[in-house]
């Protein structure tokens, strides 16, 4: 079973593919801001668009989604407004996606969910 990081990495590059084959163009992967992340920032139709990836192998825990708390939900917020500081884009029309990976004990993806202004 491949380790948490793993799988996030993985689930990351299919979201990312994901996101390029339904005409998003990827911005930037992997964001840091003192202790905050932006899995993906991605762009489209002039919409800037935070992604948060959650995947995992299997749902004995519960569905990806699901890992999503009220404290990390906040943590990307404010992640995503430095973003906006950092990069000069405060009047930028923004969304928050969340895609929702479940992933077999090969890593072969059983669900993808994409969902748009989830946060």
């Amino acid at each position: 079973m491949a380790t948490r990081k793993q799988t996030g990495q993985w689930g990351e590059a299919l979201a990312a593919r994901h996101l390029e084959t339904h005409g998003y163009e990827i911005v930037a992967r992997n964001w840091r801001h003192g202790h905050g992340e932006l899995d993906l920032v991605v762009r489209r139709d002039g919409l800037l668009v935070f992604v948060e990836v959650r995947a995992r192998h299997g749902q004995a825990r519960g569905a990806p989604e699901e890992t999503l708390g009220s404290a990390k939900r906040e943590k990307i917020r404010q992640t995503a407004e430095a973003y906006l500081v950092a990069h000069d884009l405060l009047e930028a029309e923004v969304r928050f996606d969340v895609i929702a990976i479940d992933l077999d004990a090969r890593n072969a993806v059983t669900r993808l969910s994409h969902y748009e202004a989830a946060l």
